[in-house]
């Protein structure tokens, strides 16, 4: 794809318009995400913090005061280096303010905001073009990741740190976390895979995937929506087919829920080989290996440390 970028040069500096991602805990400092620089295969994690060129007031303190810009405000970026390594956000830019997003439910539960602030609504044309293009580019991995966290986190006590991690480590080796994604095998009769959405539910007439449909119409949302198909793994597991009569959210860490996730939910292909995890069956049988099983498990524990250990 070939971008036309409108970064105005002065010298050996650069202009260009961006969005405020992130703000720093300390220094005021801002993630920024430029328009023509950041596209989407740049995680907000890899974007470089910006300081902020300041009016001449001194504050109260008589050293300058603190900004008090916000996530999603359009800003003009300045660069001191050619690498665009050393951005310094120079004034606000004039555009439509969206009012705060706020929702209800009957439960009175948090609801989760799902917009991303680095998608769409503030890219430039040629990001716009090729996220149009590769719908899986809309919410970058690290967002995600985090939505889903919070979602199961924010959404009954029952999903513990470790529940969650092994419900994610399933999903990350099924789909990435994508719930555009279509199987890239066994064609059906639309030329796409049987495997759907973020849990790659089966397409075939009657089975998972047309319940998943069913129920976002039933909410008048898109089924390829990511809030609405892990709503769908929340209403699956209430069914003690899906949750293994109970055993899922009894699972004592990270291991076991990712491997009972695996066994209960997604119930992948199995292998001629025993597994060599949780293999007491009730009936002295032994389990077999599942298709991606070493690997459900390593995503899983590392999911846990990432959103327990560093934060």
């Amino acid at each position: 794809m070939t971008v036309t970028t409108s970064i105005r040069p002065v010298g050996r500096r650069y202009f260009d318009q961006g969005t405020v991602i992130e703000i720093a805990d300390v220094a005021d400092m801002y993630k920024v995400r430029v328009d023509d620089i950041h596209g989407p295969d740049i995680e907000d994690i890899d974007l470089p913090f910006a300081d902020v060129c300041r009016s001449c007031n001194g504050g109260t303190s008589g050293i300058g005061e603190n900004t008090q810009i916000l996530p999603g405000a359009r800003v003009m970026i300045y660069f001191f280096d050619e690498l665009k390594q050393l951005p310094i956000i120079m004034g606000i830019l004039k555009h439509v303010e969206r009012p705060t997003e706020v929702a209800n439910n009957p439960g009175n539960q948090s609801v989760i905001v799902t917009t991303p602030i680095s998608t769409r609504e503030f890219q430039g044309k040629a990001t716009i073009a090729f996220i149009e293009a590769n719908p899986q580019y809309s919410s970058l991995l690290s967002h995600r990741k985090s939505l889903t966290w919070e979602f199961f986190s924010k959404k009954h006590t029952d999903y513990k740190p470790h529940i969650i991690a092994g419900i994610m480590g399933n999903l990350l080796v099924e789909s990435n976390l994508d719930p555009t994604k279509f199987q890239d095998f066994k064609k059906t009769d639309d030329n796409k895979g049987v495997g759907r959405g973020v849990a790659q539910w089966d397409s075939r007439t009657g089975q998972r995937w047309d319940d998943c449909t069913n129920f976002a119409r039933a909410r008048n949302v898109s089924e390829y929506n990511l809030i609405l198909q892990l709503e769908f793994i929340h209403h699956e597991l209430q069914n003690d087919f899906y949750a293994g009569n109970g055993q899922f959210f009894i699972s004592k860490n990270s291991l076991e829920a990712a491997v009972n996730f695996m066994r209960f939910y997604e119930r992948p292909r199995k292998l001629n080989e025993l597994s060599k995890h949780l293999n007491l069956r009730p009936d002295n049988r032994k389990h077999q290996v599942m298709e991606g099983e070493d690997r459900r498990i390593k995503e899983a524990k590392a999911v846990h440390r990432e959103f327990t250990e560093s934060r």
